[in-house]
C-alpha cells in the first residue's frame, strides 16, 4: 500500500470518486504506480508519493530492574 497526495482536483477514472487538491489517499501498489505515471497535458503529475517514516520501538530496562538482575547473576556465580 502506498499513500499519495493529490496536487490537483481530479476524478478517479474507474470509480468516479473525486480527489481534492491536498488530499492524501492510500492505494494498492499497482494502482498507485498507475496514478503516479499518469501526467497532465502540461507534463505535471496528478499526485506525489508520500514517504512514511517507520518508527521502531525500543525497550529500555528500568534502572532498578537492571541492577537487581546484575546482583542476582553475581550471587548465582558466587554460589556455584
Amino acid at each position: 500500500m502506498k499513500k499519495l497526495k493529490f496536487l490537483v482536483n481530479v476524478p478517479d477514472k474507474y470509480t468516479g470518486e473525486k480527489y481534492e487538491k491536498g488530499q492524501i489517499k492510500e492505494f494498492n501498489n499497482k494502482r498507485a504506480e498507475e496514478i503516479l505515471n499518469t501526467k497532465r497535458a502540461n507534463g505535471e503529475p496528478y499526485a506525489i508519493l508520500i514517504e512514511e517514516e517507520i518508527e521502531t520501538a525500543t525497550v529500555k530496562p528500568k534502572a532498578e530492574k537492571a541492577v537487581k538482575r546484575n546482583r542476582k547473576k553475581k550471587e548465582n556465580d558466587i554460589q556455584r
